[in-house]
This record gives C-alpha cells, sequence and structure tokens, in this order.
C-alpha cells in the first residue's frame, strides 16, 4: 500500500476510535455533539456513525427534545449488540477476569486464588477465567486485555521478572493467548490499566493530571498527563518501587539498594510490625488497628518516606491528584491528609496549585476494570479496529 494510502487509512482509523469513545462513554450523545467534540465535519461523524450502526456498534435512540425550534437532534449510543471485551487481572495471589462493554459496564466476573504457581498454571488458571465468563452465550470479543505487576514488555506482550512471583518469568502472555483464543491480546502494567480505568470514567472526567500510585507487595505508577496516559516507546513500564531513596539501603532483588518497596510496600509494612510488635497482621488488619500506637508509627514513617518519593513526581510532573490504590486504599483518610500536607508544603510551588491525594473513584473495581482498559485503549486509539 502507498504510503499516502497508509496514511489516508490510519486517520480514518483514529476518527472511527474518537468518535467510538465520546459515544460508548457518554462523553456526546448527537452527531452535532460528536462532530464538536471530535473536531470532525459533520458530514465525517454522520458516515462514521452510520458505518457503526450498520456493524451493531452504534444505534439511534429517541429524539431528544430541545427548544431550539428545528428537528430534535436523535441520540447515538452503544448498541446492545456492540463488541465485548474480556480483562484479565493478575496478581500475587489472584487471577480476576472480567467481562465488560465497551463502556466498561461490568457484565460478569470470576476469580481464581492461588498459593502457589509455575508458568504452565499461570496460564492454565488465566485460560479456565476467561472460559468461565464466555461459557454463557457467545457474546461478539474485541479482545483480551491483562493486566499484570511488572516489570513487563507491553510491545513484546511479556511477563518478564515481577519480584517475589514464585520464580515466574519471561511469560510470552499475548502470543500464548492469542493463540488460543485467536483475538487481539493487549498486555500492560495494572497500575497503568488502572490509570486508564480512572481517566475514562473515574478522576479523569474532572481531572487532566494525576498519578495513580499503587501501593500492594510492591509499588506500581500510572501517570496521566493532559488526559493522555504516559507511554514510552520501548513498551517497558515505569518501576516506582525500584526507585531508591537510600543509595546505601538494605539490598533489593533488582540488585539496587534502598528501593522505597523495601519500605513502604505492604510487604514491608506488616514486616516490621511483625518484628517490632509480634502481632502477625495482614495489612488490612494493620489498618483497621492504626489508632495503637505502635501500629500508627510504623504506617506514619513508611509514609513519610513515601511522601518525600512522591514530592520528587510532584515537583516533576506538577499532578493536580495523587490516587492511591490497590490495598493502599485501606489506609484510613488521615494518612492520606498526612501524605496531602506533606508534599504540598514540601513541594517547590507551594503558594498555588494544591496537589490533593484521593481514593481511587472506583474504589477496588479501578484494576480490575483497568485490565479491559488495556485492550480498550487501543481500540479508542484507532490502533485496533472493530470492522
Amino acid at each position: 500500500m502507498p504510503k499516502k494510502s497508509r496514511g489516508i487509512t490510519r486517520l480514518k482509523r483514529q476518527n472511527r476510535g474518537k468518535v467510538l469513545k465520546l459515544a460508548a462513554l457518554g462523553q456526546a450523545t448527537s452527531r452535532v455533539e460528536l462532530a464538536e467534540k471530535a473536531n470532525l465535519s459533520k458530514m465525517a461523524v454522520s458516515n462514521i456513525v452510520s458505518e457503526m450502526i450498520g456493524h451493531r456498534i452504534l444505534a439511534d435512540t429517541a429524539e431528544q427534545h430541545t427548544p431550539v425550534i428545528g428537528r430534535n437532534p436523535i441520540r447515538v449510543q452503544l448498541a446492545s449488540a456492540a463488541p465485548k471485551i474480556v480483562g484479565v487481572l493478575i496478581q500475587h495471589n489472584s487471577c480476576q477476569t472480567v467481562l465488560c462493554s465497551l463502556s466498561l459496564q461490568i457484565l460478569r466476573t470470576h476469580e481464581i486464588r492461588f498459593a502457589e504457581l509455575t508458568d504452565k498454571a499461570l496460564i492454565q488458571i488465566v485460560c479456565r477465567g476467561i472460559d468461565a465468563l464466555l461459557r454463557d452465550g457467545n457474546p461478539r470479543i474485541a479482545g483480551i486485555g491483562v493486566g499484570c505487576f511488572g516489570p513487563i514488555d507491553a510491545n513484546r506482550g511479556v511477563i518478564l521478572n515481577p519480584p517475589d512471583f514464585y520464580g515466574i518469568q519471561n511469560v510470552p502472555i499475548v502470543s500464548i493467548l492469542k493463540g488460543i483464543y485467536h483475538l487481539p491480546v493487549h498486555l500492560d502494567n495494572l497500575c497503568r490499566g488502572a490509570a486508564l480505568a480512572e481517566n475514562y470514567i473515574g478522576l479523569g472526567r474532572t481531572y487532566k493530571d494525576f498519578i495513580f500510585l499503587g501501593i500492594t507487595y510492591s509499588l506500581g505508577s500510572g501517570f496521566v498527563l493532559n488526559g493522555n496516559l504516559l507511554k514510552g516507546a520501548n513498551g517497558l513500564t515505569h518501576e516506582i518501587g525500584h526507585v531508591s531513596i537510600d543509595y546505601r539501603g538494605p539490598l533489593c532483588s533488582c540488585g539496587n539498594r534502598g528501593c522505597i518497596r523495601l519500605y513502604s510496600s505492604t510487604t514491608a509494612i506488616v514486616k516490621r510490625i511483625r518484628e517490632e510488635t509480634g502481632l502477625d497482621y495482614t495489612f488490612e488488619e494493620a489498618c483497621r488497628n492504626a489508632r495503637k500506637p505502635a501500629i500508627d508509627r510504623i504506617l506514619r514513617e513508611a509514609l513519610n518516606k513515601l511522601a518525600f518519593l512522591m514530592l520528587n513526581y510532584a515537583n516533576l510532573f506538577a499532578p493536580d491528584v495523587i490516587v492511591i490504590g490497590l490495598e493502599g486504599s485501606l489506609l484510613p483518610q488521615r494518612y492520606l491528609k498526612m501524605l496531602e500536607s506533606t508534599i504540598n508544603s514540601k513541594k517547590a510551588s507551594q503558594s498555588s496549585h494544591r496537589i490533593r491525594v484521593l481514593y481511587p473513584y472506583l474504589k477496588e473495581k479501578s484494576t480490575l476494570l483497568g485490565s479491559a482498559c488495556n485492550i480498550l485503549d487501543p481500540i479508542f486509539c484507532g490502533l485496533l479496529p472493530l470492522y
């Protein structure tokens, strides 16, 4: 195909993705609104909408009654027969799968928990979860999104070497799932997926610049700047858990010293509680008992180190919000206020632009829906056409 033709085809796909995103997420409900928000001509939008109606992706609904003289605009929305997407969320001790619409409405979920794992068992568990969603009926599936903690290579679709994950490494999960299901499959870090979900239907509706910080047995992050997820061209995800805050600190499994995960992850916190108090708490139990002086002190010290790490990102990116997710959302509100106060009192631009520290709008659903967003994002960007 000539270079010019390829460029035209790519532009058409991008325009279709724009229109689909606006309609699916309810950001525009008429052809006029779609044209305005997509910055396209009314004729172009009318043609795209007609195509999508013909492919049972969009549907016209009843006319909107307006006080303006003339014909009332017809609403456009996602068709009930539109393709669905599958999300796979791989965490340290569980695999959750979700079937949802292109508007991120959850239709079905399934969860499998485990205490040990091998490369082969991981694939078997993922397939069992996907099969459980597709067992009843045969919906049109546009693709499968996979979210996992890093390090991962999103471009190659490979789970590289996540720390403390049963020795699993270099699993080409994307090519394996493509071979089994004959569907498009995209892999990304679970925190970047959560940031996408928040961007589409959560905090992103109010804030254009935010950092999603996931606290669990390690730390993960996703950066949304000017309404767009920050991604590198090489497909490697940012590993915030392996940012060193003390070059003389303890040795991390990555080979560096003083990584933040050694101080502020849930694993580090519960280990320290056990060593200093003898209490064998889970992180959730620690949060429930945070009024105890010893536990409060340990939590404050861990989060104070985290605050100074986030201060660096606050000075670099000046986000509107830092979102504390995963198990971090179990922390009592006063600790988020402490983080917010520390960051704002120390950042370079103290006199303006106050950064808020919030729980995820989508709560515990942010990471699960985020896994589905890893396939939804290329659809909305026009990289994965539906027809």
